[in-house]
């Protein structure tokens, strides 16, 4: 009766596997489609974020929220204000961090200038976030 019964789970665990196979191979576009989601919001998580975005990213969620709980259109326009002050900010920002940068990077002729690796610098570290 033992063999029967490890004979019974041999094959149980055998058939469970090709179904997963066989559901892994049918749903392999979703699945590529869901790992490729992942590892954005993963290198999304991986970037730094500066003072000013994580601001530009609190007032938007202020916003949304004013606009979800029906506050007058005065909240409303108070906010989409602070929010286009705060990217003109961001955009003071980017070129303050870049001439810093370029500061202490000597400049090169024929391969990237300072200023070029400053930018990819800049993209690379904090995204360029055109919010």
């Amino acid at each position: 009766m033992n063999e029967k019964i490890k004979e019974l789970l041999k094959n149980a665990e055998q058939s469970d596997a090709i179904a997963r196979n066989k559901w892994c191979i049918e749903n392999r576009e979703q699945l590529r489609k869901e790992r490729k989601e992942k590892l954005k919001e993963l290198m999304e998580k991986d970037k730094q974020q500066t003072a000013v975005q994580e601001h530009i990213t609190w007032l938007k969620e202020q916003l949304q929220q004013c606009i979800d709980d029906g506050y007058s259109s005065s909240w409303i326009y108070a906010y989409q204000l602070a929010i286009d002050n705060a990217e003109s900010m961001l955009k003071k920002e980017q070129e303050q961090i870049i001439l810093a940068i370029t500061a202490n990077l000597p400049i090169e002729d024929g391969v990237l200038t300072a200023v070029q690796k400053a930018e990819l610098y800049y993209e690379k570290t904090y995204g360029n976030d055109k919010q």
